[in-house]
């Protein structure tokens, strides 16, 4: 599996993680919050890894 689709998996993951953070009174889970929190960084660090990687890439191809 390629970078941006792990990339992309997760993102959907968080973003459907997003709805789901209140328990059945309507109350935020602050477990499950935590977990959309952490998920969210996940997937901002690797974007950020992504961005950088293609940077990288096409700098060396531009020199080649």
């Amino acid at each position: 599996m390629e970078l941006e689709d792990i990339v992309y998996e997760l993102a959907c993951l968080h973003e459907s993680m997003l709805f789901c953070c209140e328990d059945r009174s309507g109350k935020e889970d602050p477990v499950f919050a935590h977990y959309c929190m952490a998920l969210g960084r996940i997937v901002r660090d690797l974007e950020e890894a992504e961005r950088r990687i293609r940077t990288e890439t096409a700098g060396a191809e531009s020199r080649q």
